[in-house]
Parts: C-alpha cells; sequence; structure tokens
C-alpha cells in the first residue's frame, strides 16, 4: 500500500509538471515573438518609437532594434541596468538610471549628455514642455531643463522620497510623499495649488480618472486599509470606503472600476464613483507585473511564474510559465511582453 501511495504521488507530480509545460508551449505556439536576445535577458524597459524598438537588458546593455527587418541598429553599454523607458525628446533619447545618471543620447546612440541628479530615483520621468519632471530620492522633485540640461527647479516641499509615481495633467502635478500628503503643484506658476493629508501611509499609486483622484491609505497600527477619492480640482475629500484586504501597487481603470491588487493575491475591483466593492479574485499569488487593460480583459503577471486574463470578475485564462514575465504593454494593438530573452506578441 505504501509503494501503491508513491507511485500515485509520483504520477500526479508528473502530470503537474507535463500540464505545467504544455502551457508554457501553448503560450509560445500562441505567441509571435519579435526579437529574441542571443545572450541577456529583456528588462522593463522596452519602448516603440517610429519603427524602432529600444530595450535595455540585465547585462546594463540598450538595444535599438528594426521593428520591420529585426535587426539591430545599435547597442551600446549602460552603468547599471535600464528599468525606466526611453523617454523621446526633440534633441534625442533621454537615458534615467535608478543610480541618479541621466544622459541624453541621439538616435544613432551618441551620447551628447550627461549629469547625476545626486540621489537614487524611484519613479517614471515624465514630459513638461521642453523639460523632464524627476523624482529624486532625498531631494524630491526635480525639474530637467533639456535646453541647458540643468537642473532648473526644485520644488522645495517634497525633500523627502516621494512614495508614488508622480502624474501630470495639464500644468499640474499630483505627487504623494512621506508625510502622508497628496500634493498638488502649478507647474506654470511654479506654486503649490493644495494638498490634503490622508493621515496614513500611502500604499499606492495615484490614479487621476476624468476629474478624481484616487489613491489607496493604510493605518500603520491596525492595518486597516482604506480607499480614498479627491477632488482634482480643489483636493477636498470626496468619499472614502474602506477595504477588507490590503490594497497597494499600480492600481488601472477598467470598465468603470478601480483595480487594486493585495499582498494575498486577491485582485479586487471597486466602483469608481461610489467606492463600493464590485468583484474580486484570488489569483493566489502576489501580482509580479503592472495590470495591462485591452480588449475588456485585464493581463498580469505572478510570482509563481503565471500569466493571467481577466474579464469583469472572471478568470478567463491562466498559462504556467518557466520563468517570470516583464510588464506587458500594447504593440501595433498586441498584447506584448518581455520573457526571459524574447519580446513576444499574444496571438489573440
Amino acid at each position: 500500500m505504501k509503494k501503491l501511495i508513491q507511485i500515485i504521488i509520483v504520477s500526479l507530480i508528473v502530470l503537474q509538471q507535463i500540464s505545467c509545460q504544455t502551457k508554457s508551449d501553448q503560450l509560445m505556439e500562441d505567441a509571435i515573438i519579435l526579437f529574441e536576445n542571443d545572450h541577456n535577458w529583456v528588462s522593463n524597459s522596452i519602448t516603440f518609437h517610429e519603427d524602432v524598438l529600444y530595450y535595455g537588458t540585465w547585462e546594463n546593455d540598450l538595444y535599438a532594434v528594426d521593428f520591420k527587418t529585426r535587426e539591430v541598429l545599435w547597442s551600446i553599454e549602460l552603468e547599471d541596468v535600464l528599468l525606466r523607458k526611453v523617454i523621446f525628446t526633440n534633441r534625442g533619447l533621454l537615458i534615467v538610471l535608478n543610480t541618479g545618471d541621466v544622459s541624453l543620447f541621439d538616435y544613432d546612440g551618441k551620447q551628447l549628455n550627461k549629469l547625476n541628479l545626486g540621489g537614487r530615483i524611484k519613479t517614471d520621468p515624465l514630459i513638461y514642455g521642453d523639460d523632464v519632471i524627476i523624482s529624486v530620492r532625498g531631494k524630491g522633485i526635480t525639474r530637467l531643463d533639456l535646453s541647458s540640461f540643468t537642473i532648473s527647479v526644485f520644488l522645495p516641499s517634497t525633500e523627502q522620497l516621494t512614495t508614488t509615481q508622480p502624474v501630470i495633467k495639464n500644468d499640474f502635478l499630483l505627487v504623494g510623499d512621506l508625510n502622508d500628503q497628496i500634493l498638488c503643484y502649478d507647474l506654470r506658476e511654479e506654486e503649490l495649488r493644495w494638498s490634503y493629508s490622508t493621515e496614513r501611509s500611502l500604499q499606492s499609486n495615484l490614479v487621476l480618472s476624468d476629474s478624481s483622484v484616487y489613491v489607496a491609505v493604510m493605518k500603520t497600527l491596525s492595518q486597516e486599509t482604506q480607499l480614498v477619492r479627491l477632488s482634482f480640482e480643489t483636493g477636498h475629500l470626496i468619499r472614502s470606503s474602506k477595504s477588507e484586504v490590503d490594497i497597494r501597487r499600480n492600481p488601472v481603470v477598467y470598465n468603470n472600476n478601480l483595480i487594486f491588487s493585495s499582498s494575498h493575491g486577491v485582485i479586487k475591483a471597486f466602483d469608481k464613483q461610489e467606492l463600493t466593492d464590485s468583484w474580486s479574485v484570488d489569483a493566489g499569488y502576489f501580482p509580479s507585473t503592472e495590470f495591462l487593460v485591452s480588449d475588456n480583459m485585464i493581463f498580469f503577471g505572478t510570482t509563481n511564474f503565471k500569466l493571467f486574463s481577466l474579464q469583469d470578475g472572471e478568470i478567463v485564462e491562466t498559462i504556467s510559465l518557466d520563468h517570470g514575465l516583464g510588464n506587458p504593454f500594447l504593440l501595433e494593438g498586441k498584447v506584448t511582453l518581455p520573457y526571459g530573452n524574447k519580446l513576444i506578441a499574444l496571438n489573440r
């Protein structure tokens, strides 16, 4: 009997491995390989501009690839892994490394300018006119003048490390700081427009939808999580709602809902107007990628190497993989994602 049980257990493990392998093979059968790097894994820095793909690798390289011919146009070695997307300006390619190094290259890969901002960079830079807005640890929000390639303005009220990705709408910048505040700056007038104290630590990036600002917050001691909705115009509280699970990370808007993830692997949807529960899905593991909304579905990868697609609170498909995925994004209408040393597009 003991031997029979061992045989059954081994058989189940083999079947599970076969199932996972089949699903992984199915992904590659259903996918279009856009390009494959012979040596290095692709990072989350992929950007597409005028028929050229730009991407970084975990070996500190930056590649430019002709999207039509798949020919490598040029490659350069950087001083660190490129984790931020390349920024396209009328003066060239702006490369921002987490070390604080900022470099300007022409479109042939020749370096034109370089400076160090004096602190680590934790969020994606944003273009504002001829300037680039960058959040720098220990210095706050900096404003890089591309014409002179110098720092033109430091926003003094954000000297502490910002905890959320800055968002720009028109001439206004929204950001959260370590003082549990949401700040709205007038970039043209270079002055604070409004601030709102959440009195709780910020748990998610800000979501700006229509004329409202949304963020998840948590009381440190009780671990009580709330979803907060503010007026973009005035910063006044419109509504707040408690959440039964901790909600965090990078939320997205989907079918008039706000989609959050939790540390327990639960994907939670809240009505955008009332902040009431709409639906939830248990993915089992924490999402390892950002959410992508496409064709009325939500795509994301998880820490146990699975690719999920959801639709209106139901799991459409789950694919087990051999290793982790990068952040999914849309490229010429197809869901595209880094997968090891490949960039693949789902053939759906």
